[in-house]
């Protein structure tokens, strides 16, 4: 499935090409929502790496970590 959000106005202008997006889940008087968070984490992850104060094996953990993590919503 391909899913698309669209954001108009000022929350668009906030938006700058590479940002990442991670999704958090809750709910909200039992209907599932789920909060698009900035994610910063990975233009600081190549950072160390340019720097070498973190080796490609821990970025490559990190991202396997983000991308498979599943958090159910209650």
């Amino acid at each position: 499935m391909t899913l698309q959000i669209k954001v108009f106005g000022d929350d668009a202008k906030a938006i700058k090409p590479g940002d990442i997006f991670t999704p958090s889940f809750d709910s909200v008087e039992g209907h599932d929502v789920v909060t698009l968070v900035r994610n910063n984490s990975i233009p600081e992850l190549l950072d160390k790496y340019d720097h070498s104060s973190i080796s490609l094996d821990q970025i490559i953990k990190y991202l396997r970590d983000i991308t498979t993590r599943t958090q159910a919503v209650d």
